[in-house]
């Protein structure tokens, strides 16, 4: 096995879009056309039972994510492996625990371009044998290696 993951480059992303002309929302109200529809950065919310642990205190030994950034109950986030604008379902076995700076940074990016083997190994390493209530560690572990290799296979 290699000590790193190569990075895949897919092109540059297009800038967010901006409103062109007044469109029509919700109560016949009109928006003016220099107006953005999106924040600058979004930033969305997911909820998971291994977010959820996290924050509860439940996986102690869960100290880094995969980039080496350390997590706290403020910072966490989940962050799809396979980005959900490629295709990525929003399910456990898609999902890295990842500080939130970092996983706004990557955006869509291949998880490939921003960690390492060695990065993955380690933050996989901290569920082995961890089991809370439904959630089994290495179980954990098996899914998102598969999840990986998906992603890989895939492209992105």
């Amino acid at each position: 096995m290699s000590s790193s993951i190569h990075p895949i480059s897919f092109g540059v992303e297009p800038p967010r879009s901006f409103v062109t002309q007044t469109k029509p929302i919700s109560f016949g109200m009109q928006v003016p056309a220099h107006t953005s529809l999106q924040k600058e950065n979004p930033t969305f919310t997911y909820s998971n039972e291994l977010k959820t642990l996290f924050r509860k205190g439940k996986l102690p030994t869960v100290k880094f994510d995969a980039a080496g950034n350390k997590l706290n109950k403020k910072n966490v986030s989940l962050d799809h492996i396979i980005p959900a604008s490629k295709g990525g379902k929003s399910v456990t076995e898609n999902f890295m625990l990842a500080d939130r700076d970092f996983n706004n940074a990557r955006g869509s990016d291949s998880i490939f371009s921003w960690v390492t083997t060695e990065g993955i190994i380690k933050y996989l390493a901290q569920f082995v044998d961890v089991r809370v209530g439904k959630f089994i560690g290495n179980s954990y572990i098996a899914q998102v290696l598969k999840t990986l290799e998906r992603a890989n296979e895939l492209g992105v």
